[in-house]
């Protein structure tokens, strides 16, 4: 099947940049949101979106639906053992670390939100996706909606894209006005628990869109008309006032900013923002095909789940230890270096299981 090469080499260049943001080292201020309200998360999941759209749109086409559905079942079962296996990763690594780096402990148990109350229950809850550590949340919610994935691309068969993308924008709107919490009371009674730090509701409307997106590409029938300067020109002007507000260049107060801009929930604004971001890229790689093909990022793109996997396990270890000897810039940057090196041995190790898989499927065929 025939790969879109530039979108995995945005794929890995946002790995990478997530990378660099969660190290929170002083390139941070360049890094973080630096054209406006947009961030790499929303752009993974937007593209996390596009693909699986893409990808299981032709699977439909081809092979029909129940080859689909079994597909995507199946590369969402592959979703959750990653999930499973950082989490599991994460308590032996406190088990560990115990007489090693009592800070380290201390450090991470501070960052997981436990409840008060029966945590051996709570631990439980990680399984069933109802606990989510930080950072644990967004394979979760990859699971939960690729597996919403086929009755969306349905609709987008029969035509019902207005209707799927009208309820798509009232649950984000719900999130905005807290769903999530809502939730959280009627399940657990009032309890406190904490199910990570991104909002579902919120996000799943960036990830239908880029499903929609997906789908378009797949059958062919994306407009071309709307790269003509109709389009371009407001959506510049839209960003380049968004990019002077995230920068202080002006002096304007409005309310409820913060909720508008929120990157739990994806605010509003940041909302709109990303569609800005989204067509201005779009519109520079149609101008310029050559881009994003740099093969390092192009292999780390290919390997999305597994690098971003390993990023969250080498997070856990490292940031603990960063913030205990704040290092200097010299040593920030070596270390940096290290880890966005490092990020290759996991797409290294998929990419010869991958090779290994097709040899053993021919050797089973020519048996």
């Amino acid at each position: 099947m025939q790969r879109f090469v530039q979108i995995d080499g945005l794929r890995g260049l946002l790995l990478v940049i997530m990378l660099m943001n969660h190290l929170n080292i002083f390139l941070n201020k360049y890094t973080y949101e630096p054209f406006g309200f947009v961030s790499a998360a929303e752009g993974f999941v937007f593209l996390s979106g596009l693909v699986a759209g893409l990808v299981y749109s032709r699977k439909l086409t081809r092979y029909g639906r129940d080859e689909m559905v079994r597909s995507v079942v199946s590369r969402s079962f592959t979703i959750y053992k990653y999930h499973v296996a950082l989490y599991l990763s994460l308590f032996a690594l406190l088990v560990v670390m115990q007489p090693i780096s009592p800070f380290w402990v201390e450090f991470s148990i501070n960052k997981i939100h436990f409840p008060e109350g029966n945590r051996f229950v709570t631990f439980l809850l990680g399984f069933v996706l109802l606990f989510l550590p930080d950072g644990m949340d967004i394979l979760p919610m990859y699971f939960v909606l690729l597996l919403l994935l086929p009755l969306a691309i349905r609709q987008f068969r029969r035509g019902q894209v207005f209707v799927t993308f009208l309820v798509s924008f009232a649950v984000w709107a719900a999130a905005q006005l807290g769903l999530k919490n809502m939730l959280i009371k009627l399940i657990f009674a009032g309890k406190p628990m904490y199910i990570g730090y991104f909002d579902v509701f919120g996000y799943q409307l960036l990830f239908l869109a880029g499903a929609y997106i997906g789908y378009l590409l797949s059958i062919g029938q994306m407009r071309e008309d709307f790269y003509g300067p109709k389009f371009l020109v407001p959506v510049l002007c839209i960003s380049l006032f968004l990019f002077a507000k995230r920068h202080g260049l002006i002096d304007l107060s409005i309310p409820e900013w913060q909720r508008l801009i929120t990157k739990l929930k994806v605010g509003p604004v940041r909302l709109l923002n990303f569609a800005t971001h989204a067509y201005l890229v779009a519109y520079l790689l149609r101008k310029f095909p050559t881009w994003l093909r740099w093969r390092p990022l192009v292999f780390l793109g290919e390997h999305s789940l597994q690098v971003f996997s390993y990023h969250l396990l080498l997070l856990l270890i490292v940031v603990p230890f960063k913030f205990l000897h704040k290092p200097g810039p010299v040593v920030q940057l070596l270390l940096l270096l290290a880890c966005t090196l490092s990020l290759y041995i996991p797409a290294y190790l998929h990419q010869r299981y991958q090779a290994r898989q097709k040899r053993l499927a021919l050797l089973r065929v020519n048996a």
